[in-house]
C-alpha cells in the first residue's frame, strides 16, 4: 500500500527532441551574446511539450510555476515530477565544394520540481499549494565543423589587408606576434611588383583582396608571411597548391531557470499566483581553426579562440486563471523583463609552426 502512495506521487515523462539545424554562435561579441542569450523557450514537462509550450491556461502541471503560476492552484495533492530530455542538434556545412555533417548528442533534465499541496481553505477559499521546479530555457550544446582547399587566399591574407587598411584587430596582432607578418614600407605608383629579400612580389599577390583598389600614392606597409616553397618562391596559395582550411565550433552549456512560485484556488472558478524565477547561464565555446598549406615551409597553424560566459539572473511572473464554466478556461499571465549579471572572458592563442 506505502509502496502504490508513492508511485502516485512521482510523475515520470520523456521527451525525445529530434535533429534540427543550429545557427551559429559569435564568440566574443557582446551584440551576439545578447541575441544568443534572448532565444529561451518554454520548458516543461513531456506533456506541455507535446503541446507545443501552450500552457498559459493549462492547470495541474508543475511547468506552471514558470509560465502561469496561477496553475498550481488546481493541484489537490502534492507531486514530484522529472522530464529527461535527449537533444541531438545536428549542423551540415559546405566550404569551397566541400559538405561535412557533425552534431552532438546531449542528455539533460528539461523540468525537474515538485507541487507541495497546502492545506484546504475554509468557505470559498480552497487552499493552494507552493511549487518550485527547474526549467531548461535554452540549450547551448551544438557541435559544427567545416572544412576545405583554399587555391585563392588564406589566414594571413586578411591579416595583411586588416593592417594595411585600417582594420587591425587581435587576429592580425596575433599574425604579427607569430611572424607571419612583417613591416615594411613602400609607396604604389601602378607597379605591378616589388622586391621582397631579394625576390620580385606580385602586388597581386600581396593583396589579393584590395589590389584592385589601390591608388597611386598609397602607402604599403605590411607583407605577407616570410614562408617559402623548397625553390626559394614564397608560398601564397595556387591551384597547384592550395590551403587546407578547417574549423571545429564546440559549444556547451545551458540556461536555467529556478521558479519559486505558489498558486491559489478560489471557489474552483479563479486561480491567482505568483513566482520568483532564478536563472543560471553557463556557456563555453570552443573554436579551433587550422589551416595545412601545401610544400611550404610553414607546416600547420591552430588558432584557438575559446569563449566563456557566465552569470545568473532573475524576474517575477504574476497569472490569472478564470474557469467561468467547467468546459472553458481563460488565463492571463506577465514576465518582467529578466535582468541579468554576466561575465564574459575570451581567450585568443595563435602557434605557427615552421
Amino acid at each position: 500500500m506505502k509502496f502504490n502512495s508513492i508511485i502516485k506521487l512521482i510523475a515520470i515523462s520523456t521527451v525525445v527532441v529530434c535533429p534540427f539545424g543550429a545557427n551559429g554562435q559569435d564568440a566574443g561579441d557582446f551584440v551576439g551574446s545578447a541575441l544568443n542569450l534572448s532565444r529561451t523557450t518554454p520548458g516543461g514537462s513531456a506533456r506541455i511539450l507535446g503541446m507545443g509550450g501552450a500552457q498559459t491556461a493549462l492547470g495541474g502541471d508543475i511547468s506552471a510555476a514558470s509560465s502561469n503560476p496561477a496553475g498550481l492552484g488546481f493541484f489537490n495533492r502534492s507531486e514530484f515530477s522529472f522530464t529527461p530530455v535527449f537533444n541531438y542538434v545536428g549542423a551540415e556545412t559546405d566550404y569551397l565544394g566541400n559538405s561535412t555533417s557533425d552534431g552532438r548528442l546531449n542528455f539533460n533534465f528539461g523540468n525537474l520540481g515538485a507541487v507541495i499541496k497546502g492545506r484546504k481553505g475554509s468557505g470559498d477559499y480552497k487552499g493552494g499549494a507552493f511549487g518550485i521546479s527547474i526549467n531548461r530555457v535554452a540549450d547551448f550544446h551544438s557541435q559544427i565543423t567545416y572544412e576545405g582547399n583554399n587555391n585563392t587566399s588564406d589566414f594571413i591574407d586578411f591579416a595583411v589587408d586588416s593592417d594595411n587598411f585600417g582594420n587591425q584587430n587581435d587576429l592580425s596582432d596575433l599574425a604579427f606576434n607569430t611572424t607571419l607578418t612583417d613591416l615594411f614600407f613602400d609607396i604604389y605608383n601602378g607597379q605591378s611588383s616589388i622586391p621582397i629579400n631579394g625576390l620580385d612580389v606580385s602586388l597581386e599577390d600581396l593583396y589579393p583582396d584590395s589590389f584592385s583598389s589601390l591608388q597611386t600614392g598609397d602607402s604599403l606597409f605590411y607583407v605577407d608571411r616570410n614562408t617559402y616553397l623548397a625553390n626559394g618562391d614564397l608560398a601564397f596559395p595556387n591551384a597547384q597548391r592550395p590551403t587546407f582550411q578547417s574549423e571545429k565550433l564546440e559549444s556547451r552549456g545551458a540556461m536555467n531557470q529556478i521558479s519559486l512560485a505558489y498558486g491559489a484556488n478560489y471557489k474552483d472558478r479563479l486561480y491567482i499566483g505568483g513566482s520568483l524565477g532564478i536563472l543560471s547561464t553557463i556557456q563555453e565555446v570552443e573554436r579551433v581553426y587550422t589551416e595545412v598549406p601545401t610544400d611550404s615551409d610553414l607546416s600547420e597553424m591552430p588558432l584557438s579562440d575559446n569563449y566563456e560566459i557566465n552569470g545568473i539572473g532573475i524576474n517575477a511572473t504574476l497569472g490569472v486563471i478564470g474557469r467561468p464554466i467547467d468546459q472553458f478556461l481563460l488565463a492571463v499571465s506577465y514576465t518582467t523583463p529578466t535582468y541579468h549579471s554576466l561575465e564574459q572572458i575570451r581567450t585568443l592563442s595563435l602557434t605557427a609552426e615552421f
